[in-house]
C-alpha cells in the first residue's frame, strides 16, 4: 500500500517593511508543494530577514510543528530566508546543509522551491 508524503510547512521571510511580499512568495512555495504532490498544513512568515533565525516567531512555529511531528518537511523560497547575514554562496550552502541536518535529526527535511538561478548569492572574489 503506497504511503502518503508527510505534510509540510511553508516558511518565508522578507525584509523589514515588505510584508506584502511574504504572501506572494508563500503562494509560489505552495504552488511548488502542490506540483510535488505535497499537502501544506502550515504557513509561517517573518518580516525581519536580518534577525537570527532562532529569534523569529514564524520560524519557531515551524520548529514547534516539526518537534510535535505535525510536519515532515519544511519548504522555503530560497536558502537566504533561513540563513541570515551576508555570506558567500559556499557559506550559505554549508549553513543550509547544517540546518537541514538539524531538521533531519527530528525526522523532517528542508528544501527550497526556487532554483539557484532565482536566488543569486555573493561569491568569493577569485
Amino acid at each position: 500500500m503506497p504511503t502518503e508524503p508527510a505534510p509540510v510547512a511553508i516558511y518565508v521571510c522578507t525584509a523589514a517593511g515588505d510584508p506584502a511580499s511574504a504572501g506572494l512568495l508563500s503562494g509560489y512555495v505552495a504552488t511548488y508543494a502542490h506540483h510535488q504532490g505535497l499537502t501544506v498544513v502550515l504557513e509561517a512568515a517573518d518580516h525581519d530577514a536580518d534577525r537570527p533565525l532562532a529569534q523569529r516567531a514564524g520560524w519557531q512555529i515551524v520548529i514547534d510543528a516539526v518537534a510535535a511531528g505535525k510536519v515532515g518537511g519544511v519548504i522555503t523560497w530560497t536558502r537566504s530566508m533561513v540563513i541570515p547575514g551576508v555570506m558567500t554562496g559556499q557559506q550559505i550552502r554549508a549553513q543550509f546543509g547544517l540546518l537541514a541536518s538539524l531538521l533531519a535529526d527530528q525526522g523532517a527535511y528542508l528544501v527550497c522551491a526556487a532554483s539557484e538561478a532565482a536566488a543569486p548569492v555573493l561569491e568569493a572574489a577569485s
